[in-house]
This record gives structure tokens, sequence and C-alpha cells, in this order.
């Protein structure tokens, strides 16, 4: 008889291995009689404080018998509270006392493995590197037999109100039922159901299907998943998206084919190493996951999850983008729409089509100042494998506002080139500026004057500064704004500059618009402007005017849109009032592309 008591017992690939895969405090009564070469062993083991990965996974309780080179045996794990499971069984090995070429014997294998109600936090204990939460409850009941190297299992697995999230995968599930039956060389999923927000209604997934896995020859499989409002994926500092949509996988156990058309909504990508919120005010480095519950050395990707990737082909993908999905970088804030195609393996998955830019904001750096330009128009091409940078052509505006004469510049900024390597053309289609060099319009983005009005008597060094300041100082109210109001899509300020007026005591409030806008859906827009001037003159009361504007889009190149404002000439009124005569616009647009 051999006696164990309190000894510690570690399974690690190095001693510098910290905390090691698995550790427990050992206690064991070994019983041994016959002979050397046909022994026979009962055996009690009790493995307390069992750790798993660094983590606590109660305790293991195995007793056996052995004799003629089978092993019948008992074991459960006990999670106290979190539940237990135990496999009984007879298992073909050799434990003679010499030599052997195998130990675990391919012969007739023969057991139990049953779950009454075991938490499925085990599954973050398990896989800490793919798991990042789980919760909820699972039973199971199998009954294993088959042989060694070809077991087969017959028995049934179901989840309640089950909780899983896989951070690095960007996916959640809440509220998760299944029931999925296995049945000799088949899986059977009857039942999958689960929401990407437990705390929103119509937020759902499921899946059907089957796969039928044979000892030998590829199998089939054929497995539907319908997703409807279903928060797909959550990703920190990549993307953020809803969907609608079927999906249809199909093929063997070697060639998996995914085909089938989902819409995104409710969407945000990021792009670059920083990401910018969709309010646009917080820019925060990306960071790594947070770690575990505990530091320390993670298992590697189940080896089956990555056969699995490697194994699946997308056929025929449709993705459209609906009302509310937005590009987010550092410098942009865009409303995108249309559609592209997905194919390819998911190493090197390849788009096809055009994502319209509808509206939005692009913040131009001109180094020491920055200005914020509105989207009018435009499209990212995609054109083969990711590797490819999709290219973009986005025309944008920015309207400079001339304090002493009420009069606009309008400067165009039109992004060409790649997501990775974008180029800027300046241009703008004003009478006073038509055909101006890029150098004049630089000045009138930086000062908010033309050149030649920055030398001479009429330039001095407060208007300079103050005209090319203020409208970044506007940038800066722009995503505050947009922090206050995370329901409005789109938040403009433009602040005057000062003109030719030399003493610099000019207001900067004065002749200020801002502008908040809120998609409704894919096709309407509505837009209220507000801003202030001094009625009666540079004497007058700060006064507020409100506006009314709204578009809607009849196709992917066209538009109508209607406004309502006072007008100019409410600023050179002595009295600002609600019966202010006001201005009703009414307003056709047709985008044409010739490439």
């Amino acid at each position: 008889i051999l006696l164990i008591e309190d000894m510690p017992y570690a399974v690690q690939d190095s001693a510098m291995e910290v905390p090691p895969r698995a550790w427990a405090l050992i206690n064991a009564r070994i019983g041994l009689t016959g002979t050397r070469l046909a022994p026979k062993y009962d055996v009690l083991v009790d493995a307390d404080s069992l750790r798993l990965f660094g983590a606590a996974a109660g305790a293991l309780r195995v007793t056996g018998d052995y004799a003629k080179r089978r092993l019948t045996v008992t074991a459960r794990v006990d999670e106290g509270t979190d539940g237990d499971a135990i496999f009984a069984g007879d298992i073909p090995v050799d434990l003679t006392l010499a030599p052997v070429e195998r130990r675990l014997l391919n012969d007739s294998l023969v057991g139990t493995l049953r779950a009454d109600s075991l938490k499925l936090t085990v599954l973050r204990r398990l896989f800490p590197q793919v798991v990042s939460d789980a919760g909820g409850r699972l039973r199971m009941q199998f009954d294993v037999t088959g042989t060694v190297e070809r077991p087969h299992f017959d028995g049934r697995v179901q989840i309640d109100a089950g909780v899983l999230v896989m951070q690095d995968v960007g996916l959640q599930l809440h509220g998760l039922v299944a029931d999925v039956a296995l049945t000799h060389d088949s899986i059977v999923v009857r039942d999958f159901r689960a929401s990407g927000d437990a705390n929103r209604v119509g937020d759902s997934v499921s899946v059907v299907g089957y796969a039928w896995l044979p000892d030998s020859g590829a199998g089939a499989l054929d497995f539907r998943i319908v997703a409807r409002g279903f928060g797909a994926f959550r990703k920190r500092a990549t993307a953020s998206f809803d969907a609608t949509g079927v999906l249809h996988l199909s093929g063997t156990r070697d060639d998996i084919t995914v085909d089938g058309a989902v819409e995104v909504f409710n969407g945000v990508g990021y792009l670059g190493t920083r990401f910018v919120r969709e309010a646009g005010i917080s820019r925060i480095q990306t960071e790594a996951p947070a770690d575990s519950a505990e530091e320390g050395i993670e298992p590697p990707v189940p080896t089956f999850l990555e056969r699995l990737r490697q194994r699946i082909v997308i056929g025929n993908l449709d993705l459209r983008l609906g009302d509310n999905v937005r590009l987010v970088s550092a410098d942009a804030n865009m409303l995108l729409g249309g559609s592209v195609t997905a194919s390819g393996a998911l190493d090197e998955i390849s788009l096809a089509g055009d994502l319209l830019a509808l509206r939005g904001v692009y913040r131009l750096n001109l180094g020491v100042v920055t200005r914020t330009f509105q989207v009018d128009s435009g499209r990212v091409s995609f054109f083969g494998p990711l590797a490819n940078s999709p290219g973009i052509d986005i025309t944008t505006t920015y309207l400079v506002r001339l304090q002493q004469s009420n009069n606009q510049v309008k400067i165009h900024a039109r992004l060409l080139g790649t997501v990775a390597e974008p180029r800027v053309e300046l241009s703008s289609d004003d009478q006073s500026t038509t055909g101006a060099s890029d150098t004049e319009l630089l000045s009138y983005l930086m000062f908010g004057v033309p050149s030649f009005a920055l030398v001479g008597p009429n330039a001095n060094t407060l208007r300079t500064v103050s005209n090319a300041l203020s409208p970044t100082l506007g940038g800066v109210a722009e995503q505050a704004l947009s922090a206050a109001l995370p329901g409005v899509d789109m938040v403009r300020v433009t602040m005057a500059s000062q003109g030719d007026d030399i003493s610099g005591s000019a207001d900067p409030l004065s002749s200020s618009t801002i502008s908040a806008g809120k998609q409704l859906n894919d096709k309407v827009f509505v837009a209220l402007n507000t801003g202030l001037c001094r009625a009666g003159g540079a004497e007058g009361d700060l006064k507020a005017w409100f506006g009314l504007s709204v578009e809607y889009r009849i196709g992917p190149t066209s538009w109508i849109a209607a406004s309502m404002d006072p007008g100019t000439a409410t600023c050179t009124r002595s009295v600002l009032s609600a019966s202010s005569d006001l201005q009703f616009g009414l307003d056709l647009f047709r985008e044409w592309r010739f490439r």
C-alpha cells in the first residue's frame, strides 16, 4: 500500500512557468497486489485545491480498480455551488510494471459522462484566452463507446440562461438557450438562441442544422444562422455593429462554405491605432484586452478552433449598410451607405463594391491649426483582398465666414488616393476665389483672409492670430457639443473671422453659427441651425436666430433639400422677433462622377 499525504503536484512545461497549467494538493491511497506482469490496483486519489491556469477549479476525486489491462474508474469534479461533473468508465490501459510501447491501448471503450447543473464559468477556466466571461447552467449526459482512437458519443447537451463573452472575437451571447444532440457520428443543433444585448428588445440570433462526421470520409454539414437586430460584433478600437440577415454554412468537414446576405446597421468602425468615440471628443490609445483574473500563462487557442478557421471559405456574402453606420478615425467621422460583396478564405478575405460617404466631418490638419470640413459626398471603393488599401474619393466643404461683410467663401477639400495614403486637393467655386492657388486657399483656411491682406497697413498680429484660432476653437466646441449630445449625428460650429477690423475688437460670437443634425433613417436627415448676431449693427444686443433644414435622399447620387431660416437680413434689423421674415429654400441635387 502506498500512501501520499498533502503532496503538491503541478503540471508545467518548465520550472519558469508561473502559475503552472494545473496544480493540486494530492492525498492518495494505492493498493498493489499480483505480479509485475499481471498487477492489480485499487486506487483512491483526492486532488484538493485544484487550480487550472491559475484559476480555482474545485476538487477532484478518482476511484478505480485495475486488472487484466482494464481500468474501471470513476472521476468526479466537485465545483461546490458551481455544480459537478462525473465520468464513470472502463478504459483499456496497460499498467504492468515493465517497459511497454504504449500505455493507452486502442481497444473497446465504455463510459458515461454526466453533469446535472454545471456552471458555464468552467469554460472561462479551461479557455481563458478565448472566453472572457461565462454564466448560466449546463446539463449533459453522454454514453461513450467505440475505441480510444475513434470514440463515439451519444447524448445531449442543454444550456439555460447562458452568458458567453469572447472579447477577442468581438462576440457576446446573453440569454443563451441551447439543445444539442450527439448521435454516434452526427451533431444535431435542435435549438440555439441568444441575444447580443440582454437589455434590448428584438435582438436575437438563432442556429439550427447538423454535421455528419463519419469515421472515414469527408461527411457533410448544413447550418442556418438567422439574426434579427443582433449585436453581432463588439470589439473595442475595431468596430461595433448590429446586424440582420441569414447565413448558410454548408460543405464537408474539410471545406466549409459561407453564403448569405447581411444588413449592418447602428454600427461604428474605427480606423488607425487610435479611435475616436462616435461623439468625437475622446481620443484614447488602443489598449490591450484586460488580463484574466490572475496574471500568468494562458493556454493556446484550442487547436480545433484554429483548424475550423482554416477550413472556412466565404463563397458569396452580400453586406449592405443600413441607416446609421459610421466610419470613425482621428480625422473623420462619416455616415456610410452602400454595399460590398465578400469572398475568399478568412485569412484572405476580398471585398468588392463601393461604400458611399453620405455625410459627416473631416478635420484637415494644417499644422498649428485644424479646420473641420463638412462631407458632401463620396465613396470608399474596395477592389480585392483587404491587404489592398481601399480607394477613396470624398468631397468636403469648409465655409470661411467674413464678419464685416457677412459673406462666405466656400473651400472644397477633395480626398483622393487610398485610406492608407490619402492626398488632399483644394479648390473653390466662389466667384472671388475661382482658380485660386493652393497658397491663396490656405490663407483663407488659416487666417480667414486672402494672402494680400496679410501684408501692408491693414495687417496686425492680433487680428491674424484671432482669425487663425477662431475656427480651431469652433472645432473644440464641436467636440464638446458632440459629447454632450450623444443622440445627435452631426454637430458643426462656425466662428466668424475678424475681416478688416484691425483693432481686434470685433466680437467672435457675432455671426457664428451652430448646426446639429440627426439621421432619422437611410433617406431623411434633419438639421437645426442657430446662431448669434447683433441687431442694428456692432453696438446692438446679441440675439439668437433659428433655422431648419430637411434632406431626403432619392437615390445614391441624388437628393432634395428644403430649408427655412431668417436670412442674413435679420442681423441688420434693430429688433429681432418671431415675426421676422423667413426665407425658404428648395434645392435638388444630382451627382455625376466620371472615371
